[in-house]
């Protein structure tokens, strides 16, 4: 359609002349742009979600075929290495999850821990961390790791705790939460 100061309308396909309201003419317009918009925002959210699902669940599909095949292989005597599963807690606001963790041999004293967490139930994240591992008794084993979660993961956390062929315990601490690890071997 175009516009007349009159409020007159010219219908561009049938060439007719139609008298609107301006308040009505403005108004449409105004409605065209409003949804518009929400069809952009609309899309950006999508984009978003979309991109967070791809992110969250590559990680979890790594960590589960790597948890599949670590069933075929018994853990190594008086080492860390292998699965492991638990659950982790927040001593700064007490929100709880589950937690597995495998853990392989990277290079001397070095062992790379890919973790795999629940939060509320129904969220799950997957970073991958290298420990620096000390062995101070013949069956205990002192660690410590950083990890950068990204903004939207806390920053920075750091774990340090102990492991023996049967249990493993950790205290991790960032900027924004502190609290502990507790696993075991998975029967």
């Amino acid at each position: 359609m175009m516009t007349s100061r009159s409020g007159r309308f010219i219908d561009a396909p049938s060439g007719m002349e139609v008298e609107l309201p301006i308040a009505a003419a403005v108004s449409s317009v105004t409605d065209e742009r409003d949804m518009m918009r929400r069809n952009t925002v609309l899309k950006i959210k999508w984009a978003i979600w979309s991109l967070v699902l791809a992110l969250v669940t590559t990680g979890c599909s790594t960590f589960n075929r790597e948890w599949k095949e670590a069933t075929t292989h018994p853990p190594v005597a008086n080492e860390i290495s292998g699965r492991w599963e638990g659950s982790w807690r927040s001593e700064k606001n007490r929100h709880t999850g589950e937690l597995r963790c495998m853990i392989t041999k990277a290079g001397n004293n070095r062992f790379r821990a890919h973790y795999k967490a629940t939060y509320w139930k129904c969220l799950r994240f997957s970073y991958i961390t290298t420990l620096r591992v000390e062995k101070v008794s013949e069956d205990v084993h002192r660690f410590d790791g950083t990890a950068d979660l990204g903004w939207w993961g806390g920053g920075i956390y750091r774990c340090q705790g102990y492991a023996t062929p049967t249990n493993f315990t950790a205290i991790y601490k960032s900027r924004h939460d502190h609290g502990i690890f507790q696993m075991k071997r998975p029967n």
